[in-house]
């Protein structure tokens, strides 16, 4: 997470209005790169997703930037 960053022409995903919520949209599709989380769009819009990591950044107060590692190896829980 990168606190006070958000993209350029990110594409908006209605209906999300949690941070976990668009952190799971950018898993989802298996073509998001990172997502912007702005909890105080006037329009509603919280969730901004980026497909592709050729976009420009910059500052937003209150906005914050996540970027999906896919090669992260993490942690895997047993489903058992």
């Amino acid at each position: 997470m990168i606190a006070d960053l958000h993209g350029f022409h990110g594409t908006s995903v209605p209906s999300v209005n949690t941070v976990s919520d668009c952190q799971s949209a950018c898993v989802s599709n298996p073509r998001c790169v990172a997502v912007d989380f702005d909890p105080n769009n006037a329009d509603g819009e919280y969730c901004w997703m980026y497909r592709t990591h050729d976009y420009q950044s910059g500052y937003a107060g209150g906005v914050n930037h996540y970027v999906l590692d896919r090669n992260c190896p993490g942690k895997h829980r047993n489903k058992d």
